[in-house]
């Protein structure tokens, strides 16, 4: 089973562990508590491990089923927190999982739209044909001071000629 990392959001997050379970799961995911120890998949389900180092020092174990029910996301997460269902800790979990699932989708296929798109900017395609001046893409840049600072706004745009 393949989970999108936009799939884990901040949402679905909330609605299986609770509102006060998420906001502090992330401020232990943004202070990089958790550690993920498994990731596989299990026939329908994603499996996760995962140690998460509570507010007092101690470490918390997970295990965490993560998969599609009824066309919708289900979170089950185990914790050996006193909370012991879709804590916090399952939370910050999750939330390293959804890091680690985009570190390893986005960086590939964004390098390879970014490069297209550079091809398309010198007037070549992916097979090295080149294109008609109307059908290129152009990059526009505007700067122009930021209201009330010292600092530079920059825009940009991308055009074609008609």
């Amino acid at each position: 089973m393949k989970i999108q990392p936009d799939q884990i959001t901040a949402a679905l997050l909330r609605e299986e562990c609770g509102h006060s379970a998420y906001e502090r799961g992330n401020g232990y995911y943004q202070e990089g508590r958790t550690e993920l120890e498994l990731v596989e998949e299990q026939g329908e389900f994603l499996h996760l491990l995962a140690t998460t180092r509570g507010s007092g020092g101690r470490r918390y174990q997970q295990e965490i089923f993560i998969g599609n029910i009824d066309g919708s996301l289900d979170i089950d997460g185990g914790c050996s927190c006193p909370m012991g269902f879709n804590c916090k800790h399952v939370v910050a979990a999750c939330l390293v999982l959804k890091h680690r699932l985009g570190a390893e989708a986005g960086p590939r296929s964004a390098v390879a739209a970014f490069s297209q798109w550079l091809a398309a900017l010198s007037g070549t395609s992916a097979d090295g044909a080149v294109e008609d001046e109307r059908s290129k893409d152009y990059l526009l840049y505007h700067l122009s001071q930021h209201r009330g600072s010292d600092g530079i706004r920059v825009e940009y745009k991308v055009a074609r000629l008609l």
